[in-house]
């Protein structure tokens, strides 16, 4: 009940942005110069034109704590995902990422709502996401009485970013997930505020830095059957690319690719030991102009 509160207070939010803007004039709006249509493992405002496709590899390796015996991680047990992106029409996105660890399927559509201007009297870039996941493991991991609704999750999410003299860029993201079945020891909803700030020092790269805290949202349900909690995250990197390349490389207490599967399995604290090498590569394959 208390998810179906959650997005539809999302949707209310969103409805009144789409009105707002459909009023205004229409305006010259700013070319991004951060993070392509992916920071780490988070979709971002930037979406990609109509009619153009791109192709993307994210890549995290183990934790720095497995020592020497793995060149700190490098050579251990890594995790791997592929993706496509195809703009449909200038404001809204489709994509697909499939992941080796969990056998995960996700299915996304990105529309911008708002789109940060020269003039800047649209002072910021607003965009919804939303994800449809399918969980591919063996039946047998879903326990008796399956039912293939029990490989399914849900992901909301409301992105809010701001760039600031072509040097510094801020964003938020307002996430919402739900699972249909999950583990005694997990919650099936999950809520998460993240924040990032970028910083543009040299042209086509940039330093960032990206927090996400999660919650539980039936706190005090939690605390009573002795669920796991999520636990905040921490990312650090840097990002390079051209007009038809981005690459980032980066360290991460977040393991899982994908979103959702990082809030229900965050239980990495922000320490050194917890940190993992990773990079995201994204390669246009056909840049169509508006």
């Amino acid at each position: 009940m208390l998810m179906k509160k959650c997005v539809f207070v999302l949707f209310l939010c969103i409805v009144n942005v789409v009105g707002w803007a459909q009023d205004s004039v229409e305006p010259i709006p700013l070319k991004s110069m951060f993070w392509g249509t992916r920071l780490v493992d988070a979709h971002t405002t930037n979406l990609l034109n109509k009619r153009a496709f791109s192709f993307e590899i994210l890549h995290r390796f183990q934790t720095v704590a497995s020592g020497m015996s793995t060149m700190f991680g490098v050579y251990g047990s890594s995790n791997i995902a592929m993706g496509v992106n195809y703009g449909l029409l200038n404001k809204f996105q489709i994509g697909f990422l499939s992941e080796k660890m969990s056998k995960t399927q996700e299915f996304s559509c990105k529309y911008s709502l708002l789109q940060q201007n020269i003039d800047n009297s649209i002072p910021v870039s607003i965009a919804y996401n939303g994800m449809l996941s399918i969980d591919g493991r063996a039946r047998e991991k879903f326990g008796k009485h399956y039912r293939f609704t029990n490989r399914l999750f849900y992901t909301h999410q409301l992105i809010v970013s701001k760039q600031i003299a072509y040097k510094f860029n801020l964003a938020t993201w307002l996430s919402i997930v739900h699972f249909n079945k999950v583990s005694p020891l997990f919650q099936a909803d999950k809520f998460e505020l993240a924040m990032a700030v970028g910083y543009r020092f040299h042209r086509g790269k940039s330093v960032f830095i990206r927090y996400m805290h999660p919650w539980d949202m039936h706190l005090f349900e939690a605390k009573k059957k002795g669920v796991i909690k999520p636990k905040p995250g921490l990312s650090i990197g840097i990002e390079t690319g051209t007009s038809s390349h981005k690459f980032q490389v980066f360290f991460s207490t977040r393991k899982q690719l994908g979103l959702a599967k990082d809030l229900l399995k965050s239980s990495n604290s922000i320490a050194f030991k917890n940190l993992s090498l990773g990079f995201n590569m994204k390669i246009d394959i056909w840049k169509h102009h508006k």
